[in-house]
C-alpha cells in the first residue's frame, strides 16, 4: 500500500522542487508560527488522543492543554517542554521502542508503538529506526510532505555553502534510506548523478521489497520525466569506482556532493591516497556513525568539505553540518522542525544523564 503511494504521488512530488526563494519563505513562516504551530500539533495529536503514553503523561503531572499553552506563551516552546521533562513528561530511546516500561511515581504504562503515529501525516515510505545492538528496529512512516518539508532547510543549508555545479551522488544500499537520500535531492530541484550500493542489488540475499523499492522509484521518475540511475555495486573495501567518479566531477570543473557513512569517506581518502588522486574541493555529507576528531581530520587532509548530519528515522533530519565548526560533528539545530531540550537544563535531577538530548519534532503545519 505505501509503495502505491509513493509511485501515484512522486511524480507530483518530483515535478514541485523547493528552490531557494520558496525556502526563505517557508523558513520565515515557520519560526513566525513555531509556537502556535507546535500547540496545535499537540491539542490534535495527544490532548485528543487519550490512550496515548503523551496523554497519560501529561495528565499525571496535571498539565492540561490550558497549562501547556500558557507555559509555551511564557517560556517559549523549549522552555515549556524543559518544564514538562522535569516533570516526568518524555520517553527514553527504551520506553519508546516498548523495551522497557514507563514508570513515573505511581503511573506504569506499556508503551504502544500505534499510539505514538502521528496521525496527521501520511506513510510514503517505510522506515525503520537503527537497532543497534539492542535488538531490531521500530517501523516508521515518511511522508513525502516530510521530505518537502526539510528539503527547504537543506536548500538554504547549500545556498550557504556557496555557489556551485554541484554533482550528487549516494553510497547507501537500496532501502528507504537511501530512498529518502535521494528524494531529498530532487526535493531541492537536482539529480543524483550516481547510485553506489555497498550490496550487490543483484544479490538473492538481498530482500525482494529492497529490489523492488529501487525499481518503484525508478518508475516513479521516469513518470515525472525524471532520471535516476540504478544502484552501481561498489564493495566496500574497493570503492575504485566512487574515486574514478569524484575525479571526474573534479576534471569537468563541478563540486562531487557524496552522501555516505563515514567509514565509507575514510575508505574512499586512503583509496584516493593510494592511487595519487587529488580529491580536493569534493563534498561529503555524513551520518549514521560516530564522527570522530581523527576521522574528520583525516577527510580534511584529503581536501574534502565535511558535512556532518544528525538525524534519526523517528524524528528525521536534527542537524546540519556547520560550515565554521568548533568540532568534529558540529552541527546547527533545525530549529524550525526540531525543538532539543537536556536535563542539565530542565533540573531534571538524576532520571536521565545529564548528557541526554531530548527531541520533540514539530510534524506537518497543522492546516
Amino acid at each position: 500500500m505505501s509503495g502505491a503511494r509513493l509511485l501515484a504521488r512522486l511524480p507530483g512530488f518530483l515535478r514541485r522542487p523547493v528552490d531557494a526563494d520558496d525556502a526563505r519563505r517557508t523558513l520565515a513562516r515557520r519560526l513566525a508560527a513555531r509556537d502556535t504551530d507546535f500547540l496545535e500539533l499537540v491539542r490534535r495529536t495527544v490532548y485528543a488522543r487519550a490512550a496515548t503514553p503523551y496523554a497519560r503523561l501529561l495528565r499525571h503531572a496535571g498539565c492540561a492543554y490550558a497549562d501547556l499553552e500558557r507555559l509555551v506563551r511564557t517560556d517559549g516552546v523549549e522552555g515549556a517542554l524543559g518544564r514538562l521533562l522535569a516533570a516526568g513528561v518524555y520517553l527514553t530511546a527504551a520506553e519508546l521502542r516498548g523495551r522497557e516500561a514507563v514508570r513515573r511515581g505511581g503511573l506504569a504504562l506499556e508503551v504502544d508503538a500505534r499510539h505514538l503515529r502521528n496521525p496527521l501525516a501520511g506513510c510514503d515510505l517505510p522506515m525503520q529506526t537503527g537497532g543497534g545492538s539492542r535488538g531490531a528496529g521500530m517501523p516508521v512512516g515518511w511522508s513525502l510532505d516530510f521530505v518537502r518539508d526539510r528539503a527547504a532547510d537543506l536548500c538554504l543549508a547549500e545556498v550557504a555553502r556557496g555557489p556551485a555545479r554541484r554533482r550528487y551522488a549516494v553510497f547507501s544500499p537500496p532501502g528507504s534510506a537511501a530512498i529518502a537520500h535521494l528524494l531529498d535531492i530532487y526535493a531541492q530541484g537536482g539529480a543524483p548523478d550516481r547510485w553506489f550500493s555497498p550490496v550487490d542489488p543483484a544479490s538473492p540475499e538481498l530482500p525482494a521489497r529492497y529490489r523492488w523499492s529501487a525499481r518503484l522509484l525508478r518508475g516513479g521518475t521516469r513518470i515525472a520525466g525524471r532520471r535516476l540511475p540504478g544502484p552501481v555495486h561498489v564493495p566496500p573495501l574497493a570503492p575504485g569506482p566512487i574515486v574514478d567518479w569524484m575525479a571526474g566531477v573534479l576534471a569537468g570543473g563541478a563540486v562531487p556532493y557524496l552522501h555516505t557513512r563515514p567509514s565509507a569517506v575514510l575508505r574512499i581518502c586512503e583509496a584516493a591516497a593510494e592511487r595519487g588522486i587529488d580529491l580536493r574541493g569534493a563534498e561529503v555529507a555524513i551520518g549514521g556513525e560516530s564522527i570522530t576528531a581523527a576521522r574528520a581530520a583525516a577527510m580534511r587532509r584529503a581536501g574534502l568539505r565535511v558535512l556532518p548530519r544528525y538525524a534519526a528515522a523517528e524524528v528525521g533530519l536534527i542537524g546540519d553540518g556547520c560550515l565554521a565548526p568548533l568540532g568534529s560533528d558540529d552541527v546547527h539545530v533545525l530549529h524550525d522542525l526540531i525543538a532539543v531540550v537536556q536535563p542539565a537544563a530542565a533540573s531534571a535531577g538524576g532520571a536521565l544523564p545529564r548528557g541526554a538530548l531530548l527531541v520533540s519534532a514539530r510534524g506537518r503545519p497543522p492546516r
